[in-house]
């Protein structure tokens, strides 16, 4: 897809609106949807929300545990803590 630049007016709450076509294509940002704002060389990228784990930050392997994600990596460090300190 050819790159698209587009002018908007941040509001003074510092709100931008995402343009219905461009929410159409990227069915990602229908609304109602969790996004994740990343700072990187000075530009905002916007991105689908991807659950990270609590503890260490990765998006990988992500479970949910009462509420709270975890990856598989901690979850196992975790029962081998709780299992050594038995």
């Amino acid at each position: 897809m050819p790159r698209q630049i587009r002018n908007k007016i941040i509001s003074k709450s510092g709100g931008i609106t995402i343009p219905s076509d461009i929410r159409r294509e990227y069915t990602s940002y229908l609304g109602g949807e969790a996004v994740d704002l990343e700072i990187q060389d000075g530009k905002i990228i916007l991105s689908p929300h991807a659950p990270r784990c609590m503890f260490c930050g990765s998006i990988e392997d992500i479970r949910k545990f009462e509420g709270r994600h975890i990856c598989g990596i901690c979850i196992t460090r975790m029962a081998k803590e709780a299992k050594s300190s038995d």
